[in-house]
């Protein structure tokens, strides 16, 4: 396979990834998923990434598409960042296939539906509880995010291709295999968070805020191998990256509704993500504490719907 270093690890994840979410008719999903999983595992095993800058540097699929680069061959390339009403406010991603629920809020369609099949019957963005599960395209905004696409010359995929892919991901999680593929690479993880270098644990969160971005099983298990308050401490790091991956991994792991009282009995983690809030050293890092507490405040335990 080629596979070398720890960046090509990494690449090979991606690739098989985007394999996942390409849909193709003969893709074993379960195997696939079972092989990214074992290649995760492999990438903390046999690799040194805590040490590995490339690996550090690696762009996040969803930094990917908030902030795109363009230009010729000369020195000054052009940056831009996706526009906030073209973002799901779910997963921060641009939305693909933009639907509206039953209290008005816009949500990407695979977000939205992921949040509904893990119980939620609140609405992410407001509280509100949800009337029904009914999801309405919403083809005025999909128009608007499609021209704006074109005009940065960037692919903008048909909501067809799309209504599959939070399944997609769920039944590429759901094997044995892959279950305690992950489970081992979060143990991993979580030690690199509590005795590695600070560069190892900013690559430790950047990791498991990627490996809490889907399945329930794996925000479960995260938390059960004691990586809250390792995530909290790092709240006050120094480094950026560490700082923004930690709080975003939080978030990603409230979504679990047992993982919000382990977040709030964490004690001075609500000062924690209200002073990244108020101080965070970059702006996804101040948007993702805001998401989070809106996240913990809607757990029936704490005053929310």
């Amino acid at each position: 396979m080629g596979i070398s270093s720890a960046a090509s690890c990494r690449a090979e994840i991606d690739y098989l990834e985007e394999q996942i979410l390409s849909q193709e008719e003969d893709t074993d999903l379960p195997l696939v998923g079972s092989v990214v999983a074992l290649l995760r595992y492999c990438l903390f095993a046999l690799f040194n990434p805590g040490n590995t800058r490339a690996l550090r540097d690696w762009p996040l699929a969803g930094n990917r598409q908030r902030l795109l680069s363009f230009g010729g061959g000369g020195g000054d390339d052009t940056s831009f960042s996706v526009p906030k009403e073209f973002s799901c406010p779910i997963s921060l991603d641009l939305m693909r296939d933009p639907v509206v629920a039953s209290t008005g809020q816009t949500y990407d369609r695979p977000s939205i539906i992921q949040w509904i099949e893990e119980g939620h019957s609140t609405c992410p963005n407001s509280g509100q509880t949800l009337a029904d599960h009914r999801l309405v395209p919403n083809r005025a905004l999909r128009s608007l995010i499609s021209q704006w696409c074109g005009v940065y010359g960037l692919q903008y995929d048909s909501p067809e291709s799309n209504e599959g892919m939070a399944e997609c991901v769920a039944a590429s999680c759901s094997s044995r295999a892959a279950i305690e593929a992950n489970k081992a690479t979060a143990r991993i993880l979580v030690r690199m968070l509590e005795d590695g270098s600070e560069n190892a644990k900013a690559v430790a969160a950047k990791e498991i805020r990627l490996l809490a971005k889907t399945g329930k099983q794996n925000r479960a298990f995260i938390a059960d191998l004691g990586a809250i308050p390792l995530l909290c401490r790092l709240l006050l790091s120094n480094d950026w990256m560490a700082q923004e991956n930690a709080v975003t991994a939080l978030l990603n792991l409230s979504i679990f509704e047992p993982n919000k009282g382990r977040i709030m009995e964490q004690e001075g983690s609500l000062r924690l993500i209200v002073r990244v809030l108020q101080n965070g050293w970059t702006t996804e890092a101040k948007e993702n504490a805001a998401a989070t507490l809106f996240s913990l405040s809607v757990g029936p335990d704490y005053g929310g719907p």
